[in-house]
């Protein structure tokens, strides 16, 4: 694992490792999933270009 990126219940970023995403809202559509309590992976581009990210909800 590279880095960890944390979202709120509204998709929000808490944290990301570049800066200026901080508090701008989740993309790519990976969320919605893990806002209903679901695990999720996928594969695709996002904000830091291709990634294989894994997704889930920690309460």
């Amino acid at each position: 694992m590279q880095y960890v990126v944390v979202m709120d219940m509204n998709g929000i970023r808490k944290s990301h490792p570049e800066p200026n995403n901080i508090g701008k809202p989740f993309a790519g559509g990976d969320e919605k999933e893990v806002l209903h309590g679901n695990e999720h992976v996928s594969y695709g581009e996002g904000t830091l270009g291709t990634s294989n990210p894994g997704s889930c909800c920690v309460v």
